[in-house]
């Protein structure tokens, strides 16, 4: 069987995988620009389905980081943010460009 998710903005977003399908609630966050906020959570669900996550788990980690993403204005800045925030983290947990941190992402 299939699977599909439908995103809708802060609302629960909703997935059918096989014979299950349900809601997964979204994180809420005081929003500044949710430009961009669809492509990153495209982005962060292929990357963590790259990862091994089950199909369900991928989207709650997808919407996690779309949703901290909208606390910034622009669709790059939240990356600074989170570099920003993990400024005591070792050069283990950076990225190759040095500027998202792998423990957000994992």
């Amino acid at each position: 069987m299939g699977k599909i998710a439908i995103t809708l903005g802060a609302e629960a977003l909703r997935f059918v995988s096989g014979v299950r399908s349900g809601t997964i609630e979204v994180p809420q966050v005081d929003a500044v620009d949710t430009m961009g906020g669809g492509d990153i959570f495209h982005g962060a669900f292929c990357f963590y389905s790259t990862k091994d996550y089950e199909f369900e788990a991928a989207l709650k980690e997808a919407a996690r980081i779309a949703s901290d993403s909208c606390r910034y204005r622009g669709t790059r800045r939240w990356m600074e943010g989170a570099s920003d925030s993990a400024s005591t983290s070792s050069a283990s947990d950076l990225t190759p460009h040095g500027k998202l941190p792998n423990k957000l992402l994992s």
